[in-house]
């Protein structure tokens, strides 16, 4: 570490801006001890004076904070580059330490401000009668709760900063007020830091912990923290005019929807035109009949009354369609209908909520929370309402650059097949990745396909094999594989027919298999699995199948995390991250040259925890959009495909978006 720590943290207004307004600091070195501040708001000589302050600090303290995002975003709102100073991020390490660590995750637990007792689940979906299974909250209340058992006045928290947020002006009263509970914030940090530390010391077996590893990769957790907040801070380009009439439409895109399903069950009649509204709405009693007399009915989620639930989880849980939805299945055809109602839950709120437009700058530009290490695989896992790419496919549209600028968005080829092979030197699945089609590879292997079998020849076999090597991927047992492929074959799988299909994949990658049943082993032996950049997921994760997932999906964060580094250190403007893949934006006058450093830099960043080879044979799709390009295929100066749109349109939801575009239109 540094010769000293300083603790810090900012209050600000307009986060939706590149420039937030900062309003007041409050901030305490670890040589003293003595917490200071300093008001801010429109005080150009105060921001100049605590800016000084910072620059002295950067070459021999460790900024520490909760919240590294929002800190590193005030830093780069005083026109400082995060990135040069070291960084602490107790969050981050709040969030790991509470990933399936019994004693952290559960317990004495604080939620919305209200002490409760919470208990592990014994197994997945356990609902014990009284039992609360919530995992902890992400707070700096909570933490503090937790760690030190002193329990902090939320509501009071909340209604300041609203305040803060809401208010043009402070007077003087106020501003100590605010100076306080700025103060208040960085009063426990370093006795968190200490008890996050103490810890891991007790917590983390023997061979596995280093004082020196775990302090590089504290600070690699802060450094991540912070390029995440760069990301935040550029943002992401919106054609706002668009968006706003999407808005304006959500009811009638959501009545056309519902007359279409209507249409094509007209036995069933599963929507009714409501008079008192003037809008479609679900006709409960019929869709409830038809689950109830279907094959999943006794298996069918209930709500607390004994009621069949409508909820998009309640059919999620049984149906895994995704952007493909079958006219014949009226399963299908409400999960396509709850998802896009879901999707505008970001677009237009119930009254008072919030919804994208407040993450969205005057600039047109829009800043989302990306919520680094949320996941137990330690991907990023932004909020739905503000990230167009986790809402329906087709309206992602709206992501729009402005005429002289491309966004390019580069996905690895099939990487987490890649990531198994060479995590267990199957090389069988090596060479398969290497064939350039590992599904159709499968059928021929396992003796389904015959070796002259194209994709063409042998589409049916090779689909069977695709939605088994994924539901594998996801550790599904032949339950979950049976239903998955019934789903998406549009034929009826047995258990039996599926458990055979597991067995042919695992008799195939036999090495795999054996490297599965070594991180299981693993897992119970050590109480934890260790990521390579140090992220930790500890031992009270009940769920064998998320177990067995883990490090592969971790392994994709931790390659990701690196992509992000590397292609900001090359002057990329990286503006969002999305599953495993980067999204840059950059001038449309000379993108052969960018798109070719970006693609270096991705396969660097996979190439960097592989001793093997092979790791050179990742394969990256590259997408390319703006308004000066033309849907079709192009390549960069060093020979790379590229596929260009003026639009971005997901491929797999062109009908769709053939469909609603015209809601789009003045």
């Amino acid at each position: 570490m540094s010769n000293i720590l300083t603790a810090i943290d900012f209050e600000f207004r307009k986060s939706s801006e590149f420039k937030m307004e900062l309003v007041c600091v409050a901030w305490m070195n670890s040589d003293d001890m003595k917490p200071q501040s300093m008001w801010l708001h429109q005080d150009e000589e105060a921001l100049a004076r605590f800016k000084s302050i910072l620059l002295d600090l950067r070459d021999r303290s460790t900024i520490v904070c909760f919240n590294a995002t929002a800190e590193a975003r005030s830093f780069i709102s005083l026109g400082l580059d995060p990135r040069k100073f070291t960084w602490v991020d107790i969050q981050c390490e709040w969030k790991m330490l509470t990933n399936h660590h019994r004693k952290y995750r559960h317990g004495k637990q604080l939620f919305d401000g209200k002490p409760s007792v919470t208990t592990v689940k014994d197994y997945w979906g356990d609902k014990r009668e009284g039992m609360d299974h919530r995992p902890a909250e992400q707070s700096l209340v909570a933490a503090t709760y937790n760690l030190l058992g002193i329990e902090g006045d939320l509501k009071y928290k909340n209604e300041i900063r609203q305040e803060i947020i809401h208010s043009e002006s402070f007077s003087p009263e106020k501003q100590n007020e605010i100076l306080r509970y700025c103060e208040s914030d960085i009063a426990e940090l370093f006795s968190l830091k200490d008890v996050i530390w103490k810890a891991y010391t007790e917590t983390l077996p023997t061979r596995v912990f280093s004082k020196g590893n775990i302090a590089n990769e504290i600070r690699l957790r802060g450094s991540h923290a912070v390029r995440s907040a760069c990301m935040e801070a550029i943002g992401i380009p919106i054609n706002l005019p668009k968006l706003k009439r999407l808005a304006s439409q959500v009811q009638n895109i959501l009545d056309e929807c519902a007359k279409e399903i209507d249409e094509l069950f007209p036995d069933i009649h599963p929507f009714q035109w409501d008079k008192t509204w003037q809008r479609m709405k679900m006709n409960q009693k019929n869709i409830k009949e038809f689950i109830a007399n279907s094959k999943y009915g006794d298996r069918w989620e209930r709500t607390e009354k004994g009621a069949i639930s409508l909820k998009l989880d309640s059919f999620t849980k049984h149906f895994s369609y995704r952007h493909d939805y079958p006219k014949d299945s009226l399963f299908a055809q409400m999960i396509r209908y709850l998802k896009l109602r879901q999707s505008f839950n970001g677009v237009k709120g119930k009254k008072g909520s919030e919804t994208v437009f407040d993450s969205i700058g005057s600039d047109h530009r829009l800043r989302p929370y990306f919520n680094i290490y949320r996941a137990q695989s330690s991907r990023f896992q932004p909020k739905a309402k503000s990230f167009p790419f986790l809402w329906a496919a087709w309206i992602r549209s709206v992501v729009e650059p402005k005429p002289d600028r491309l966004i390019c968005g580069i996905d690895y080829g099939a990487q987490e097949f890649l990531i198994s092979a060479l995590l267990s030197n199957d090389e069988k699945m090596i060479e398969a990745y290497r064939s350039g089609d590992p599904y159709l590879y499968l059928g021929k292997a396992a003796g389904v396909i015959p070796q002259d079998g194209t994709k063409k020849s042998h589409s049916k076999e090779r689909n069977m094999f695709k939605w088994v090597t994924l539901g594998i991927s996801y550790a599904m047992t032949k339950v979950g594989l049976a239903k998955q492929l019934s789903d998406q074959m549009g034929e009826e799988f047995t258990e039996d027919q599926a458990e055979k299909l597991i067995d042919l994949f695992f008799k195939v990658y036999s090495d795999y298999a054996k490297f599965s049943d070594r991180i299981k082993r693993h897992y119970e032996t050590h109480n934890c699995i260790k990521l390579a950049d140090g992220w930790y997921m500890f031992g009270d994760n009940p769920n064998l199948r998320s177990v067995g997932n883990m490090p592969i999906q971790g392994m994709g964060a931790v390659i990701l995390r690196k992509a992000i580094e590397l292609c900001q250190e090359a002057n990329l403007q990286v503006i969002m991250p999305l599953h495993d893949a980067a999204y840059v934006e950059g001038p449309a006058d000379n993108w052969e040259e960018w798109v070719d450093t970006f693609h270096d830099k991705m396969v660097e960043a996979f190439t960097h925890f592989f001793k093997q080879k092979e790791a050179s044979i990742i394969r990256c799709d590259v997408d390319l959009w703006g308004p000066s390009l033309k849907p079709g295929n192009s390549k960069t100066k060093m020979g790379r495909d590229v596929t260009t749109k003026g639009v971005y349109i997901d491929e797999r939801a062109g009908a769709e978006y053939e469909k609603f575009k015209k809601y789009f239109e003045n």
